[in-house]
């Protein structure tokens, strides 16, 4: 469902031509060449939550998160590994995010009327010998 709704609204093709223009940054980020692999996107409502976590299991990957939180305040929070304690980093619309697999990190849930929504639409790159 959520490819056919992305290919429908056009998230699709954007998110392709978005990750292409943004290859040299990310390559420059990493310091090292990076492949765009896909784009997808997270929808959280009220309540919602995900444990901290890593991705180390899915390789050599980043992904640059665009948040877009409609009708709500909502964030990610980062570990900070010099205090130990999870950052709060909240959500705008249009950011841009580096996420890269070691990162630990958490979404906690946002209190907001049921018709709120918090989207990450997500570009994921590969890199290395993965």
């Amino acid at each position: 469902m959520q490819t056919a709704l992305m290919a429908e609204s056009g998230l699709s093709r954007l998110g392709s031509q978005l990750a292409s223009d943004l290859v040299p940054v990310v390559g420059s980020v990493l310091g090292t060449r990076a492949e765009f692999n896909r784009c997808y996107f997270l929808a959280y409502r009220p309540g919602d939550y995900i444990a901290a976590h890593d991705d180390k299991q899915t390789g050599n990957r980043i992904n640059l998160q665009i948040p877009v939180p409609l009708g709500c305040r909502s964030c990610i929070r980062i570990l900070d590994e010099g205090t130990g304690l999870l950052e709060m980093k909240e959500d705008i619309a249009g950011q841009l995010r580096f996420l890269g697999p070691a990162v630990w990190h958490d979404v906690p849930p946002f209190v907001a009327d049921q018709s709120a929504i918090r989207f990450n639409f997500m570009l994921r790159y590969r890199y290395g010998n993965d």
